[in-house]
């Protein structure tokens, strides 16, 4: 009977496994749902992919998060699907663009003023800080989002860049997208 009972509550303990919507590949971080891409950044440090559920506007989400580390400069990118299938990842509000291939959009540069508080507690931050990337002070991102025809998987690259305020112009991001490949791809591996 002790054993039924530790079995039952082991199993409510255990955390379901995460969908992995981005997976390494050595240097290179793959994409496995419906938007199929391939991207390596061969000058920064690649962290292994993260993976986690999380509602937005009362929206379920499974997350994939990765991201490419430079000493003041980073390239977070999300592999994310829609949970409940409601096409809820629709970004046709924004303009398209050709960076960093065909098929995506662009939402024009904001800066954020990074305080601890929010290097601590917001989640996809407080795993940046953890891996390496100290985001406290003003950081400008300029982030791009692909998605599939029913807007369920999506890719968003987030170019980020520490600056010394969130005063005036973006800074110029064209080296670190140049440093940043993005292919499609079929049939993973």
């Amino acid at each position: 009977m002790l054993s039924l009972i530790c079995a039952t509550l082991v199993g409510h303990l255990t955390p379901e496994p995460q969908p992995e919507f981005l997976v390494r590949n050595g240097d290179q971080l793959v994409s496995t749902h419906a938007v199929e891409l391939r991207l390596d950044a061969p000058g920064l440090r690649l962290v292994s992919p993260a993976h986690r559920s999380a509602r937005f506007n009362n929206v379920p989400f499974d997350i994939s998060l990765s991201a490419f580390l430079g000493e003041e400069s980073a390239i977070m990118v999300h592999a994310e699907q829609v949970a409940d299938g409601s096409g809820a990842a629709n970004y046709s509000r924004f303009p398209e663009t050709d960076w960093p291939i065909n098929g995506f959009r662009d939402r024009p540069p904001q800066c954020l003023m990074v305080t601890e508080d929010i290097a601590r507690n917001e989640h996809d931050i407080a795993w940046l800080a953890a891996a390496g990337f100290d985001p406290v002070g003003a950081v400008w991102i300029d982030q791009y989002f692909i998605t599939d025809p029913t807007y369920n998987d999506e890719v968003v690259i987030s170019l980020m860049i520490k600056a010394r305020t969130c005063d005036g112009d973006a800074p110029d991001v064209s080296d670190l997208k140049s440093q940043l490949s993005v292919r499609m791809h079929h049939n993973y591996p």
